[in-house]
């Protein structure tokens, strides 16, 4: 059996750092949809939840597949 390379911290660290500007790049085209009238927009927080933690499994699951 052949084990995987377990990435070093320095890889990991650029990882994360790749995935937080990307994910962070996606929720900026969310800033500034609400409406200002309402105090909490439910259906705009459920919409960029769901796109952003999407967005994050998929960089996730395509640099580590087995976990």
């Amino acid at each position: 059996m052949v084990q995987a390379e377990v990435p070093g911290i320095d890889d990991l660290t650029r990882f994360a750092v790749e995935v937080i500007r990307q994910v962070g790049s996606e929720a900026l085209g969310f800033y500034g949809k609400g409406d200002p009238g309402v105090r909490f927009d439910t259906e705009l927080v459920t919409e960029a939840e769901l796109r952003l933690s999407e967005l994050f499994r998929s960089l996730l699951n395509a640099k580590f597949p087995e976990h």
